[in-house]
């Protein structure tokens, strides 16, 4: 599945080589099967975020709807012209657009051929857009048509048949030989917050916003690389990630959220150091994550790890609001929500039963 969504990226970028249309970068793997601890039922479903470059001549505007908190978790992506007077494109003949030259400076043949490209980069991001905001679903369904124009040119396509299933906030496809599903791999896409490891998604893990040009804040890419930066400090047969796998075995058909698993597992990796997650340390791991869950449920606060988290790695890229923010609650709902509250407890206790067999 990685070799597909790196080949599909491959080649629409090739084929929108001389197109206005956002520029894909390299697909990043996400969520628990490209960090290799997904649950070991059905058909395996691969992650990844595809971060979205503005195309020469425009910028991404990041405007926050502050009305869902702050740090704000909602933005609408407008997209505008930038000043280009000064870049080595200009050197190589592609005007800016903001500044375009008078048609006597150019020459006629010259100014024909600059309209020509501010036409089609306009016609081309008007594609995406709405009133120039970046839409959700025109992004999706734009992805869709460029995959199934490729679709026949990939390495996997002689042999495997793939399948689109068309969806307004990701775009997912089933890869599979005769009548056998093997892969099935969803998209979603991202715009970088300022230079930070912090992106705006089309798609969240709970319920997409009823609007299309709203993007939702995901710290996927952050948790990505915190665990790259793990992996190089920890043990050569470090058991974090076995951990992990077990626990997404476990909690299936659970209340309990894997999300809030992997954040105990972060912070305790930032606490007391990877060094002591060899795999002879496995069952006692396993144990320290159980009894720091429990503590968290019991006061029905578990923080938010990359919201003003005091021990993040140093090579973390957050922006200023996050690290000046006050630590997030992610339990702060079972504080209002007894019965809730009761059934996590009640499902950690049988947890802990079973693995103490």
């Amino acid at each position: 599945a990685k070799e597909l969504v790196f080949h599909l990226v491959l080649n629409i970028r090739r084929r929108l080589l001389n197109s206005y249309f956002p520029v894909l970068s390299p697909p990043i793997g996400l969520g628990c099967s490209f960090k290799g601890w997904p649950p070991c039922v059905g058909v395996p479903v691969y992650r990844s975020l595809v971060p979205l470059k503005p195309p020469h001549g425009y910028i991404f505007h990041l405007e926050p709807d502050t009305a869902g908190g702050n740090p704000a978790r909602i933005f609408c992506i407008r997209v505008g012209l930038q000043c280009t007077c000064n870049t080595e494109q200009q050197v190589k003949g592609m005007p800016c657009f903001l500044h375009p030259p008078e048609e006597e400076t150019m020459g006629e043949q010259a100014h024909r051929l600059f309209c020509i490209r501010r036409n089609q980069a306009h016609r081309d991001l008007q594609t995406l857009c709405i009133d120039s905001y970046l839409n959700v679903e025109k992004t999706v369904s734009w992805f869709d048509e460029n995959v199934e124009a490729v679709r026949r040119v990939l390495p996997q396509a002689s042999q495997c048949w793939l399948k689109i299933l068309h969806s307004r906030h990701c775009c997912t496809y089933q890869l599979g030989r005769g009548r056998q599903i093997i892969v099935a791999t969803q998209i979603i896409f991202g715009v970088q917050q300022l230079s930070s490891d912090i992106s705006m998604s089309s798609q969240t893990s709970g319920n997409p916003p009823a609007l299309s040009s709203k993007w939702i804040v995901t710290c996927a890419v952050a948790e990505a690389k915190f665990f790259k930066h793990m992996a190089r400090l920890a043990p050569t047969k470090c058991v974090h990630l076995k951990c992990l796998q077990a626990f997404a075995h476990l909690l299936e058909g659970s209340s309990l959220s894997i999300y809030a698993f992997k954040t105990v597992v972060m912070h305790l990796l930032t606490t007391a150091g990877p060094s002591g997650w060899d795999t002879k340390d496995f069952v006692p791991r396993t144990v320290e994550i159980m009894q720091y869950m429990y503590r968290c449920l019991e006061d029905k606060c578990l923080n938010h790890f990359f919201l003003g988290n005091e021990n993040m790695p140093c090579n973390i890229i957050l922006p200023p609001e996050y690290q000046m923010a006050e630590p997030l609650n992610l339990f702060q709902h079972l504080r209002h929500d007894s019965n809730a509250h009761a059934r996590a407890m009640h499902e950690l206790r049988e947890l802990r039963l079973w693995l103490e067999r």
